[in-house]
């Protein structure tokens, strides 16, 4: 029988700015303005709507020029221009729910919850060709890459997985992972959590034993990671937490964080979402700042991304894709 899995929301932008509430602004297909040099092109803290329409809009890629993300209800992988237009149709395959997106270079690969299967895409297009599918992928669920793999999670498989982006057989890096959730990799390390069993864990990519980085994590979802620790949010218990990568002490980076789900890094800040708002704190520590609220009960969603000029995040109640200025916003 299939469990649920754990999901929640979205996210994103700014310290000392007042909270932008619902003021939203429908982006359309107007480009960004063009910058004068050391002038923000947005002087304001807004919520920006980058495409609407996006039935089950939950995992979200960036690359130089375009926001990627899927939409699970609409059975659609999307794209469009960072400078604006119209959302792109990648692929839309009937009862493929994709759930989780990455890119590279010249790829968008992407998991299909229900469908049990691993999909990639050139960006240029048009061919959809399958990495991996069938019972083994049970509940396919996080997906991210490497300069040489495709990794990802299977919720109901208890797996974690991988491929070589040139070919080969499915490998997998860990079995026995009971409810499989948030995935991502450094330079040398495979870090993911599981959602049911309420852990944290670690492999190195060359193989080896699997290391117990955090237990009693209840509900762990997402997970990312920076030079120095590991950061996750729990669902269940409304926290976010750390651990440095050598040992220690698991820190609370912040509780009573309802429904903290996706989680995102610059080099000061921890970015995450709520059941109903995006907030940040720095590492260093201090107060936690709400960046955006109201988001219509996000529920179900944890597409967060940034780039230099941007927080991105997807909001799956509402079926939106949205974005906040970091310049803007005084991030």
């Amino acid at each position: 029988m299939r469990r649920m899995m754990f999901v929640v929301l979205v996210a994103a932008c700014g310290d000392a700015q007042p909270d932008p509430g619902l003021a939203m602004v429908d982006a359309g297909v107007d480009a960004d303005p063009a910058p004068d040099a050391g002038v923000c092109p947005e002087t304001s803290c807004t919520q920006i709507v980058v495409a609407a329409g996006q039935a089950g809009a939950r995992g979200i890629a960036l690359d130089a020029t375009h926001i990627y993300w899927t939409a699970s209800r609409r059975d659609a992988v999307m794209r469009q221009a960072k400078g604006g237009g119209s959302p792109e149709v990648l692929a839309e395959v009937e009862l493929d729910a994709p759930n989780d997106v990455a890119v590279d270079d010249d790829t968008v690969f992407w998991t299909s919850y229900w469908a049990d299967s691993v999909k990639r895409r050139p960006k240029a297009g048009p061919t959809i060709e399958s990495v991996a599918s069938g019972p083994d992928q049970d509940g396919a669920n996080r997906i991210t890459t490497d300069g040489s793999h495709v990794y990802w999670t299977n919720f109901h498989a208890d797996s974690v997985m991988r491929r070589a982006k040139a070919g080969g057989a499915v490998e997998v890096v860990a079995s026995g992972q009971d409810g499989a959730g948030g995935l991502t990799v450094d330079a040398t390390d495979v870090y993911w959590t599981t959602s049911v069993a309420g852990t944290v864990m670690r492999r190195a990519k060359a193989g080896g034993a699997v290391d117990t980085l955090a237990a009693g994590q209840d509900g762990a979802v997402s997970i990312t990671v920076d030079a120095t620790h590991v950061y996750w949010t729990n669902v269940t218990v409304a926290t976010v937490m750390r651990r440095l990568k050598t040992g220690g002490a698991v820190e609370a980076v912040a509780t009573g964080q309802d429904g903290a789900n996706g989680i995102v890094l610059d080099d000061t800040h921890v970015y995450w979402t709520t059941a109903n708002a995006v907030r940040r704190r720095a590492k260093a520590g201090g107060g936690v700042a709400t960046l955006a609220s109201g988001q219509f009960g996000q529920v179900g969603s944890w597409g967060i991304a940034i780039d230099a000029k941007h927080v991105y995040w997807t909001n799956e109640t509402a079926g939106a894709v949205m974005r906040l200025s970091r310049c803007g916003c005084g991030l």
